[in-house]
């Protein structure tokens, strides 16, 4: 399942479940290489954030109602909240294709959310099912 929030509660939520074609697994190191004047090359490692990470979200059978509002958080919200399996990170959506109920969205995660302070009021849409929680997170 995976649930998708703004952060000042402006924008219902959405849940679903997202498909085998997801990708949560990407690690983008950064690294660059360079060319020598031998024709060999350097590289560059300079370690990994995760800020690095983005993620591949595929979906389908999304409804009406989950369709518009997950549009609502792509127009008016700059940072979400995503909830995977895995963990709670805060970031953008750098990208989305909605067509017919099929989803396909790129995620860049900023921080997990237990690294970022604050309050946050949620309200999540599935179908006919509304959900409304209010959690906070502290760094300690």
């Amino acid at each position: 399942m995976i649930s998708i929030t703004s952060i000042s509660g402006s924008s219902n939520g959405v849940i679903f479940q997202e498909s085998k074609e997801s990708r949560f697994k990407i690690f983008e190191p950064r690294v660059t290489k360079s060319q020598t004047l031998d024709g060999a090359a350097v590289y560059d490692h300079r370690g990994m954030a995760e800020a690095d990470r983005s993620f591949t979200i595929a979906a389908k059978n999304l409804s009406a109602s989950q369709v518009t509002a997950l549009q609502a958080i792509i127009e008016n919200e700059t940072f979400v909240h995503l909830a995977t399996d895995e963990a709670f990170f805060e970031g953008v959506i750098q990208r989305a294709e909605m067509d017919n109920g099929f989803l396909n969205m790129t995620f860049w995660v900023y921080v997990p959310i237990l690294a970022a302070a604050g309050s946050t009021n949620r309200m999540y849409v599935h179908d006919d099912l509304t959900i409304e929680e209010s959690i906070t997170a502290a760094i300690s």
